[in-house]
């Protein structure tokens, strides 16, 4: 939901509800946002090692660290590698999409996306980058 929405867009609510809505998707956007921030913390951490010490490996660290498995460590790893080289590609579903995509087509097929979803007044999505590949 965009910031300049109306009350009359959510009639059903009262206007505590929609302050109350409109904090609720900021944290939910910020939230998606971050996957970024943890990809790349992840890659640091496993490219230097720097599990080291106390772990026996990145996968022991995943696992007792953040009870987290490699293979979601991997996606945020490549999403936010993916996030970070093509525009418009906002959170980790939208980028294990785009990792579908031979490489050298990647941005012009977000680019495509983007545009559907505009022509359909909808924020972009994961379906929609799928449809436009």
């Amino acid at each position: 939901m965009t910031n300049n929405m109306s009350m009359a867009d959510y009639s059903v609510l009262d206007e505590r509800q929609v302050r109350l809505l409109r904090r609720c998707e900021q944290v939910v956007n910020d939230g998606l946002k971050r996957f970024v921030e943890v990809g790349s913390a992840l890659a640091t951490i496993r490219a230097e090692k720097l599990w080291h010490g106390k772990y026996d490996s990145f996968r022991d660290y995943l696992d007792r660290r953040w009870a987290m498995s490699p293979a979601h460590a991997t996606r945020l790893i490549q999403g936010s590698e993916v996030a970070t080289r093509v525009e418009g590609v906002e959170n980790e579903a939208q980028a294990r999409e785009v990792l579908r995509i031979p490489y050298a087509e990647q941005q012009t097929i977000v680019d495509r996306a983007v545009d559907i979803a505009r022509t359909r007044h909808v924020p972009l999505s994961a379906p929609l980058i799928k449809e436009a590949a």
